[in-house]
């Protein structure tokens, strides 16, 4: 058990009250001890930082059997006084004065698990206080499979942090930030993926969620079972061969809005979703970020600035189950069938160009599942 608990803050906080402006920057607090700052365990973060973007004049907290209370009425003096001793002690809250912009994004994500984008006209009010973030488990024996892509092999730790939203709303995922100092290769994979393709023009890479659903994972991995079975089996089809070699799971790119994105991470990808369907209706993705940077949209995220000319924005990096591919049509539904099939089993997938496809459609639920949401910069 965590040795710090919550009491009630004092003060109270209704929606007709205002935001405060520090609602959505990302702040670190310390406190001065023995001659040095030394920062707060990150669920009194939590509590300290909610309380002060919630507006409350003063907060009231528990931590290794003492209790304090600060007056958040001005900032720039603050202080947190023992409630038995008396004893004041100088604090600080540090404000985008991190070495980079990764670690200023992940700030927030690290000390609440809050999710950290949302749409810049529709950020929803935060709560009164973050809940204490529960472990999201999953087991990670199936990755070891060659089938999966490189990045989902590097995923070592199952252990992730169920997620919660500014206005209380706890996923039914867990997320694990990455950053350029991620010790197991991820962020390094995750960077090669970025250039490695046309990345969108001068951009830069601030972080990632990895986003783990163990509902979406399973239903993915059952589908590829399902479509490994049908493509290797002679009997399907008409000329007697396997077309197991085309079954590959690949990492591609998908960009949406804030609020679609977070319902992608808690429950898939919806072809209800999709607007411009010109090579069929299903779920997009692009083989590279270039193209799916066209459809992500701008974020607002606690702790960057977007006042030195760029913008802020995400989109996901899926893991996509293909199959046999077919040039789509237009608003086509389902898929076409596949004339060489005895069994007249539609195309797994359409494409824009079945020779070099740089877009691919899906058609079933499942067959794509987010692994992260990656959040970046370019020019405005």
């Amino acid at each position: 058990a965590l040795p710090i608990s919550r009491s009630p803050v004092v003060g109270s906080w209704s929606p007709r009250q205002m935001i405060s402006p520090y609602a959505f920057e990302a702040g670190l607090w310390q406190c001065y001890v023995d001659d040095k700052w030394v920062s707060y365990h990150w669920v009194t973060n939590s509590i300290l930082e909610n309380a002060l973007a919630s507006g409350q004049a003063k907060v009231a907290w528990n931590e290794r059997g003492h209790s304090y209370e600060m007056d958040l009425s001005d900032v720039d003096n603050l202080q947190q006084v023992n409630q038995k001793t008396h004893v004041a002690r100088d604090v600080v809250r540090l404000r985008n004065r991190w070495e980079s912009v990764a670690r200023a994004l992940c700030t927030l994500a690290a000390m609440e698990q809050v999710w950290p984008l949302y749409d810049p006209s529709t950020i929803p009010k935060p709560t009164r206080a973050a809940s204490c973030p529960e472990h999201y488990m999953v087991d990670l024996a199936w990755t070891a499979s060659p089938w999966y892509p490189t990045l989902v092999r590097l995923w070592r730790d199952g252990r992730t942090v169920q997620v919660m939203r500014l206005d209380g709303t706890v996923g039914p995922f867990g997320v694990k930030r990455v950053t350029p100092d991620d010790p197991t290769g991820e962020w390094s994979e995750i960077h090669r993926l970025w250039h490695s393709r046309v990345s969108p023009k001068k951009s830069e890479l601030v972080g990632a969620l990895r986003v783990v659903n163990r509902g979406q994972l399973s239903s993915f991995r059952t589908l590829l079972g399902v479509y490994g079975e049908r493509l290797s089996s002679k009997k399907e089809f008409i000329d007697g061969q396997s077309r197991v070699q085309h079954l590959l799971v690949k990492t591609l790119w998908h960009g949406s809005s804030p609020d679609v994105l977070w319902s992608i991470c808690a429950d898939g990808f919806d072809r209800a979703h999709a607007t411009v369907c010109v090579y069929g209706r299903g779920c997009y993705f692009a083989t590279t970020p270039h193209y799916a940077d066209k459809y992500a949209k701008e974020v607002s995220v606690p702790g960057l600035d977007d006042k030195d000319g760029f913008v802020t924005k995400a989109m996901c990096l899926a893991m996509v189950l293909c199959g046999e591919m077919v040039q789509g049509q237009n608003q086509e539904y389902p898929a076409p069938v596949k004339p060489h099939s005895k069994m007249q089993r539609a195309y797994e997938n359409t494409c824009d160009n079945p020779a070099d496809p740089s877009i691919i459609v899906t058609y079933k639920d499942f067959q794509a599942v987010p692994m992260y949401v990656v959040i970046y910069r370019v020019p405005e």
